[in-house]
This record gives structure tokens, C-alpha cells and sequence, in this order.
């Protein structure tokens, strides 16, 4: 009896949760011998997929999960003594699978099967504070530091790029994480500027390029087709996509937090394996849900989109102000989601293709005349059934003119003069619920 006690006390340092109430979604957590915290699978930064295996960086440590097992990796148990070094800001993964980590103390790269450290002592970083890591096409490692350098590895040369030499502005603490995209140049934010590198020249982006109305960059992503997404800190996203900015926030996308002053809900921006945009939006706990939105990728303007909720994963109180989110998206070779959490573990969702989006909605609406050139009708099917609204946006995505749902509810058609409008492209979105259909008309004067 005692043994088997032992065995089973044993096996609790990597517990597993069994299924939620949805089925679809599964909860890994861990913890790990005698380390005074919640959870070593806690407030993770990057979660990524390679060798057949979810790896999940985290504050505390380098955590996997292969065949529903969770195994750790931090000073406990590796010859890798300094705490700081399992301190991971940010995660990335090479051409020949091995794994990288931007640390407060080096350049951490895991192998399979043995860790190996670079810091200043041994390599040529300036410094051991790290914020950023990449992957190029070429299998080059770049990163990027707490001061004035980035770094680029080949093999086990690091070379050293001075921005105050090169005359390019110094990352931006906060937003300093560093991308690559599939023409090879190298992106860093810096505050209110997107700053790449093409191999030859660092081209840094005029102070008005991304439309921020005094805002600055919290977060940005280039999407695998080119498209550059940057989150503002006053929790707006903007797309650049075919060479004009396109606005989302509560405004005009549902499911986006209204800003609220020191408080952050958007945690991440990736996509899936078919390009569309995920957003991984945060709730407080108990009040409002944490959530991802999924954005199509072939419709150019107010996209059609949906969403679907994170379940609840009971970390703290009803009081806790805490705000529960998705930190970090993933994809596995089967397109299944696994998402990682800033509060405890990661999560698994096995049915992630039967919410990807669907250009479907109860209602339809059709637009005459088209071009038009005094008026525009919208003649609405089962009409005063309709759940939402009807808005009209002009070529740069900004929202001209909005039906709401009583004006919806009370005629199946109605019209509107466009003395006024310039002549170009204009977007009419009908909004049913949680789906959104998006049709295109011209203006010619």
C-alpha cells in the first residue's frame, strides 16, 4: 500500500486533466518537484509545434507535451543552474527542429537531447537579456536584445548589428519581438515604427505609415501572405493587406474588448494552416469569457469572421482581477489548435475545423443598383428576423453609414442616397449573430 502511495504521490508532479464538460477541449498542466509556484505550465509566453510534440516556453522553464505526457525542463534538473536562463521571453524553431529561446540570461537551444547556452562570456552577444528570436529562410537565427543590438546566428557565429550605427531607431522594450516573413526580411517594432531588414539595408517605416493616432505598437505579426498586424495599446488591431490599412475594434468587430486605461486583452495574433487571422482575446475572469476570434483571409475588408470560448480553467476567485487569455497559438501537422494560457497550462482543441469560418448567415441581403450613382437599396430576406446590423465602409475601412437592428426589424428594404460619396469601391457587411457576410459595390459619379 505504501508503495503504491508513493507511486501515485509520485506521478501527481506531472498531472494531466482529464476532459472538460466540452469534450472538444483538453487542459495539460504541471507541476515539478519542489518549485513555489502555481504551476511550472504557467503564464506561458510561445507555444510551438516540432518533433511531433508541443513545446511551451514559460517563465519558469522549457515544458512538452508528447503522447499526453508532460515532461519539464528547468535548472532542477538540467546543468543549466542559473534561474534566469529558464526565464523565456520568446521561442522559435529551426530548419533541422532544433529549438531556440530568447532568455533574461542568453540564447538557449535545446537539440533533442542536449542544451547548449550562449551568452557574452562565450559567444558574441553584447548582453544576456533577450526579448526576441526568429528563424530565416536560410536557417540563420536572429534575435534581439534589451539595448541597442540584434543578433544574427550562423551555426555558432554571432554577428552583431549596432542600430545606433546603422542609424536605425532602438527596439522598443515592450514591443521588441523580432519576425521574419517568407521574403526573408527581418521585422522589429520600435514604438510607433515596423523596422525590417532585406540583407543588404535596414529600412525603417515613416512615422505615419501605421495609422496609430498617437497610439504606439504593443504587439505585431507578418502573416505568411505578407500582411503586417499590428495591435495598438489601446486594443486596436490594423491590418496592412494589398497596400491600404484596415481598422478592427469593438467598434466594428464584436468580440474585441473596448479599451480600458492599464488593462491589456489582446494577448496574441497568429493563423492557421489555411491563413486565416486568430486573435486570442483575454476576459476577467467569471465576467467576461476569454475567446479567439477567426478572421477569413479572402475577403479584404470588415472580414467575415468568427469566434468561439475558451473554457474555464478555475485558476483564482471570482474577486481576482486577473484576466485570463490566450497567450500563444499553435497549430499540429493535423491543423488541431493548442493554445497557451497566461494563467495556467495549455490547452488542447480537438474540433478547432468545424468552427473555421463559413460564409453562411440566417439572413441574406442582395444590393441594387450596383454600380450606382444616387442611391443604394438593401433589400433584406426574412426580414424582423434579423440579429444585427448592416454597416457600410468605403475602401479604407472605415465605417460611413450603419443600420442598426431596430431599423432592420421594422422593413425588408431600404434605401440610402450617396450624394456625397466619392467614386470607388464600398463594402456593405451584414452582421447575423456571430457570422458576418461582406458583399462589394462601386460608386461612380
Amino acid at each position: 500500500m505504501k508503495n503504491f502511495l508513493l507511486v501515485l504521490t509520485l506521478s501527481m508532479c506531472f498531472l494531466i486533466s482529464g476532459a472538460f464538460a466540452q469534450p472538444d477541449w483538453k487542459l495539460y498542466k504541471s507541476t515539478y518537484g519542489n518549485l513555489q509556484m502555481l504551476d511550472t505550465l504557467y503564464n506561458i509566453k510561445k507555444i510551438i509545434y516540432a518533433k511531433n510534440q508541443v513545446f511551451a516556453a514559460c517563465s519558469y522553464g522549457l515544458g512538452t507535451i508528447k503522447n499526453d505526457r508532460v515532461e519539464w525542463f528547468n535548472w532542477n534538473n538540467t546543468s543549466l543552474k542559473n534561474k534566469n536562463t529558464w526565464a523565456i521571453s520568446d521561442m522559435c524553431v529551426d530548419k533541422d527542429e532544433n529549438i531556440w529561446c530568447a532568455t533574461m540570461y542568453g540564447l538557449l537551444k535545446y537539440d533533442g537531447s542536449q542544451f547548449s547556452l550562449f551568452t557574452s562570456s562565450n559567444s558574441g552577444l553584447k548582453t544576456n537579456i533577450l526579448n526576441g528570436v526568429t528563424c530565416d529562410k536560410n536557417n540563420f537565427i536572429w534575435c534581439t536584445d534589451n539595448g541597442k543590438y540584434i543578433y544574427k546566428i550562423e551555426d555558432t557565429t554571432i554577428v552583431a548589428f549596432d542600430l545606433i550605427e546603422q542609424k536605425v531607431p532602438l527596439p522598443y522594450i515592450q514591443g521588441s519581438y523580432i519576425q521574419t516573413d517568407n521574403q526573408n526580411n527581418i521585422w522589429f517594432s520600435s514604438g510607433k515604427l515596423l523596422v525590417h531588414y532585406d540583407g543588404v539595408q535596414w529600412v525603417v517605416s515613416d512615422s505615419n505609415f501605421v495609422p496609430l493616432e498617437g497610439d504606439f505598437i504593443r504587439k505585431f505579426y507578418v502573416t505568411s501572405e505578407g500582411s503586417i498586424v499590428v495591435v495598438a495599446r489601446k486594443e486596436i488591431v490594423l491590418l496592412f493587406r494589398n497596400g491600404a490599412w484596415h481598422k478592427y475594434s469593438h467598434e466594428n468587430l464584436s468580440g474585441l474588448p473596448e479599451y480600458e486605461q492599464g488593462k491589456s486583452y489582446i494577448y496574441s495574433v497568429s493563423e492557421d494552416k489555411k491563413g486565416n487571422m486568430l486573435i486570442g482575446v483575454g476576459g476577467v475572469y467569471k465576467k467576461e469569457k476569454a475567446k479567439i476570434l477567426s478572421i477569413d483571409k479572402n475577403i479584404d475588408i470588415n472580414n467575415l469572421w468568427s469566434s468561439f470560448d475558451l473554457p474555464p480553467i478555475g485558476t483564482t476567485d471570482s474577486t481576482d482581477p486577473n484576466i485570463y487569455g490566450a497567450a500563444s497559438i499553435a497549430f499540429d501537422d493535423e491543423n488541431k489548435l493548442w493554445v497557451g494560457t497566461n494563467v495556467e497550462g495549455v490547452l488542447y482543441f480537438n474540433n478547432y475545423l468545424s468552427y473555421q469560418i463559413k460564409n453562411e448567415v440566417t439572413e441574406t441581403f442582395t444590393l441594387f443598383p450596383n454600380p450606382a450613382s444616387d442611391f443604394v437599396s438593401i433589400t433584406i430576406s426574412n426580414s424582423g428576423l434579423l440579429n444585427g446590423s448592416i454597416s457600410i465602409f468605403n475602401s479604407s475601412g472605415v465605417e460611413i453609414k450603419r443600420f442598426d437592428e431596430k431599423e432592420l426589424s421594422e422593413q425588408s428594404s431600404m434605401c440610402f442616397s450617396i450624394e456625397g460619396f466619392s467614386t470607388g469601391m464600398y463594402y456593405c457587411a451584414m452582421k447575423a449573430g456571430t457570422k458576418k457576410v461582406t458583399k462589394s459595390f462601386v460608386i461612380v459619379k
